[in-house]
Order: C-alpha cells, then sequence, then structure tokens
C-alpha cells in the first residue's frame, strides 16, 4: 500500500494547530509520518508541536519564508509516496487520507486528490458548489486557468508529480506589512498540467475562516493570482505551445478576469476595483476588458466620498 506524508505548515498557529494535528493523527488510513514546519513563529507553536512528542516530527525555520517554502520544506524532508497538505488552522474528518488516498490508488493516471471544503468559523457554506465533472480523472488545465477548485487542505498529491513540477512558488508577496498568497492557485495550475485531477464526493474537510489568515486581503490576492496566471500564459510561449492551446489558455484568463472584476464592481469594493483596473490596463490581453471599468471606479469613488 502506498505510503502518506502529512505536512503541516505552521506561522503562530497555536490556537489552532493542536486540533489540526489531533485529526491528522486520527485517520482510518493511517499517514506514515507527521511532519509539521514551524515557519519562523513567535508564539507558543514549537511547545505545541512538541506536546505530541515522537508522533510529529517538526522541522523549524529560523525565519519566516512563507507557507509555500513551508510546504516545500516539509515535502523535502518527508518520503511517502503521497502527500496530504493541511493548514494549520484547519482539519481533516477521520476519513480524509482513506478517502483521497483511494482514489490515487484506483487511478495512477491521476497526479492529484481532492475533495469539497466545508467552511467554519466566520463563514459557512461548501466550496466548491459542484465537483461532479471531477468523479473521474480528467485534463482539467483550461478549466484551472479560470478558476480553480480545491485548496491545500484538501488535497493530496503524488510526490513525484510536486516534484516534476518543482513544488509551490517559494517567493514572498506583500501588501502593506501583511503577506498575499496564492501560491497554492498557481501550483494547482501547474501541477493540472502535468497530470490528471480526481475528486471525491464525500466532503472531509473543514476549513476554518478567521480574521487572521492572509486570505482576507481579497483584492491584492485575485490580482497575485493574475500575475501567476500571465506567468504560466509566457512559460506556454516559450514552450511553444500549439496556437489552437494558447488560444484556449488566453480566453480563459480573459474569463476569468471578467467575472472577477465584475464581481468587485457589482459589490461596489472600490478598493478591489481600483486594484483590478491599475493592474489590467498593464496588461495587453486583459487591457479591452478593463477600460470600461475606469469611471465605474470613479463612481465607487464619489458614492464612498458621499
Amino acid at each position: 500500500m502506498s505510503s502518506i506524508s502529512v505536512i503541516i505548515p505552521a506561522y503562530n498557529a497555536e490556537k489552532y494547530l493542536a486540533e489540526a494535528i489531533e485529526s491528522a493523527l486520527h485517520q482510518t488510513r493511517p499517514a506514515k509520518e507527521i511532519v509539521v514546519v514551524d515557519d519562523g513563529s513567535s508564539d507558543r507553536t514549537l511547545e505545541v508541536v512538541q506536546s505530541f512528542g515522537e508522533k510529529v516530527r517538526i522541522i523549524q525555520h529560523e525565519a519566516n519564508q512563507g507557507v509555500g517554502a513551508a510546504r516545500n520544506t516539509g515535502v523535502a524532508a518527508s518520503d511517502g509516496d503521497y502527500v496530504a497538505f493541511l493548514d494549520a488552522d484547519d482539519k481533516w474528518l477521520p476519513e480524509h487520507l482513506e478517502n483521497l488516498a483511494g482514489l490515487l490508488d484506483m487511478w495512477p493516471e491521476t497526479g492529484l486528490a481532492f475533495c469539497q471544503i466545508e467552511f467554519v468559523g466566520r463563514k459557512s457554506g461548501m466550496w466548491p458548489e459542484r465537483i461532479d465533472g471531477f468523479l473521474e480523472p480528467r485534463a482539467a488545465f483550461f478549466d484551472m486557468l479560470r478558476n480553480i477548485v480545491c485548496v491545500p487542505s484538501a488535497m493530496m498529491v503524488r510526490r513525484r508529480i510536486h516534484e516534476h513540477i518543482g513544488g509551490f512558488d517559494a517567493a514572498t508577496y506583500f501588501a502593506g506589512r501583511r503577506r498575499v498568497q496564492a501560491e497554492d492557485l498557481d501550483y494547482v495550475i501547474r501541477l493540472s498540467r502535468a497530470a490528471q485531477l480526481v475528486a471525491s464526493p464525500r466532503t472531509t474537510v473543514q476549513y476554518r475562516w478567521h480574521q487572521g489568515q492572509s486570505s482576507v486581503r481579497r483584492p491584492e490576492q485575485v490580482v497575485l493570482s493574475f500575475v501567476y496566471r500571465l506567468r504560466i500564459l509566457d512559460a506556454l510561449n516559450r514552450e511553444k505551445t500549439p496556437a489552437e492551446e494558447i488560444e484556449l489558455a488566453v480566453d480563459r484568463i480573459q474569463r476569468c478576469w471578467e467575472e472577477h472584476i465584475e464581481q468587485f464592481w457589482v459589490q461596489r469594493n472600490g478598493r478591489g476595483l481600483w486594484q483590478m483596473v491599475r493592474f489590467g490596463l498593464r496588461k495587453g490581453i486583459l487591457r479591452k476588458s478593463t477600460w470600461h471599468y475606469v469611471p465605474r471606479v470613479l463612481l465607487c469613488l464619489v458614492e464612498a466620498g458621499g
């Protein structure tokens, strides 16, 4: 039976980390190892991990490097055939590893198995709303360019595919003093170009939504997601990808852009709309879809001032 490594990146995660570790320890298909990467924490993260003794291995970064780098460190220090990621503020139901590993066992052509998540905390509901199109393995690169359908805590990947694509982007991006993250989007898109994806109909992840997480920086995160998408498009051009595939990739990116910028307008999110317009006007394939939002930004500013 293929072995599983669990990787938990943790930065100042003392509040929720014990719950995450407990959920990883109590799985119906046990992991070979659980590795927590303490990414330069200044709180009691290290003490929380040490309280589990030899059940959990800990690796420390002397300074904070970001969640992408932490996940890469954990994978490099582990050796399971499959790698399951769990963010320190999320948790799994007991059958999670059995659920996803069973899919990778069944479908050797797949590189990633995932499931829906259930929001807990400051938000409720399920995401994504539908995964029925992924219940059998499929090539999903162009789908992921438009909108990804999984987050790290709901993903299990084959080690060889992770290594093939070079892992997560370890660069750091900031808006003011807050880190902005979209490295998981970049990772899933690149992985979907290298291997097929498959989903489970069972929801086995509880994704905690709270004020402290980087994903609350929504406008900055959306813009960063398009930095990644355009970088991937540049790579396709350098690789001399067939013209019809380039055209399809451009179409998916443009459609995604139109959906997001319209959403900020509908929400009258002036700050988000301004950031989208400022970015989009500088990018050739996004410029045409961006121009008519310029007066709408001004309207948002007037409304906010009134």
